[in-house]
């Protein structure tokens, strides 16, 4: 690993657009990342046990949030963000994220400042990161809240800030890691992602029992009026259906199958033939949603690929729009149930104990083999290659099409697009 780590060190400097690839992000924390952990825990632990010990409650005046993957892990933590500014109201809020975060981070509101690390390479990661700490230093930060799962980036920011307080997930793997937390939090695997979050305001003494896990957001604008307008133009067919057929860099294995998808699609048109698909996604998800509209007879009128085509709000705006997402595991399925929209989403390789959509709208399939889930946090998601993906191949379209008529109906009427 270490050799393929040095192998694509030049070609990663040189890297010009989009962002870094995860494994090598991965390769950088794992090698870089604890060197200079070790350093930093030489230098500092030497004087700073005692200023933790010391910086009282009340005097905290600036408390920074790291979260860099996931929009999905974003939305299920803003219970936790709440907490914390109802327990320290004039509190100076900073989230520092990757480009892909910044906008749900926003749409939060719940960040007075959101600095964000450019990750598109090697170069513009460290000046990124030396500016957003000569902001940090400058503020002044009192406390850091590590939103990620075990790894070493978002401890030496909170170190190198001068955090008193530092907060964040506990890992008896990295001892060097766990000796510079000052308010370790256990992960428990068995609850809810949003649970476990609520967990490090309880390290820090706060009380959330019987706390709610309210994860909603601030609408877009009713489905932007003028966004639907954009790609759907004059019409009003019933429903809009927004379909999440691509995945993410981190894990692509959660991908239901685009046979699946296309099947999907055909029995809804035979029952609601008024329906206007919305597929959502990134620009590198494009080709693979192209194969869902292939498959699924080609490219008619109302068969959207909009991968690559939307801003973050406008694919926000088509989720609160719709009047039903239907989606693979991962953020756009958290933001349909943050908006209380009906959503249907697939779980193979990650467990819905941990991570189903905290809505009672949310229909979950999971049918797992015995080698599911394969990815844990306890060990930073990582994952080997999986050749067939056994457990998204066992939800059948049978049982998401009758969870889709649960959600429409026999007919569709009233439940067209939810635009005020």
């Amino acid at each position: 690993m270490l050799f393929r780590f040095v192998a694509r060190l030049v070609p990663e400097i040189q890297r010009a657009g989009g962002a870094m690839h995860l494994e090598f992000m991965r390769s950088i924390d794992t090698y870089v990342g604890s060197a200079c952990l070790l350093v930093v825990r030489v230098l500092w632990r030497m004087f700073d046990g005692a200023r933790a010990r010391n910086t009282h409650p009340d005097s905290i005046s600036t408390v920074m949030f790291q979260k860099f993957f996931g929009i999905g892990s974003i939305v299920n933590a803003l219970p936790t963000l709440r907490r914390f500014r109802r327990q320290y109201p004039d509190a100076h809020f900073v989230f520092v994220t990757f480009p892909a975060q910044e906008e749900i981070v926003r749409l939060s509101g719940l960040a007075d400042d959101v600095r964000v690390i450019d990750n598109r390479n090697l170069a513009r990661l460290v000046l990124s990161t030396l500016a957003t700490l000569r902001a940090l230093t400058r503020r002044g930060v009192d406390m850091s809240v590590d939103l990620e799962f075990f790894t070493r980036f978002p401890m030496l920011l909170a170190c190198l800030s001068g955090a008193a307080v530092r907060v964040g997930f506990d890992s008896r793997q990295d001892a060097t890691r766990r000796a510079l937390l000052t308010h370790p939090t256990s992960f428990n695997n068995h609850a809810h992602i949003a649970r476990n979050y609520l967990a490090m305001a309880e390290a820090v003494g706060m009380d959330c029992s019987g706390e709610d896990l309210d994860i909603g957001l601030p609408s877009v604008g009713a489905g932007r009026p003028e966004t639907v307008h954009r790609f759907l133009g004059d019409d009003r067919r019933q429903p809009l259906a927004t379909l999440v057929a691509g995945v993410s860099e981190l894990c692509t294995l959660r991908a239901w199958p685009t046979t699946h998808f296309a099947e999907l699609i055909r029995r809804m048109e035979s029952q609601w033939p008024d329906t206007v698909f919305a597929l959502i996604g990134t620009a590198e998800q494009r080709p693979r949603i192209d194969d869902v509209i292939r498959l699924a007879g080609g490219d008619a009128p109302h068969l959207l690929n909009l991968a690559g085509r939307t801003s973050f709000l406008e694919a926000v705006a088509l989720i609160e729009a719709s009047s039903v997402v239907i989606s693979n595991d991962g953020g756009p399925a958290h933001i349909a149930a943050a908006h209380d929209v009906p959503v249907v989403v697939m779980y193979g390789p990650e467990t819905p104990v941990i991570y189903r959509p905290l809505s009672d709208k949310a229909h979950v399939f999971y049918e797992p083999p015995f080698c599911s889930p394969c990815l844990n946090a306890l060990e930073n998601k990582a994952h080997v290659f999986c050749p067939h993906t056994q457990c998204m191949y066992n939800i059948t379209v049978d049982a998401v099409f009758s969870a889709v008529s649960e959600v429409l109906g026999t007919s569709g009427p009233g439940h067209g697009l939810r635009v005020a």
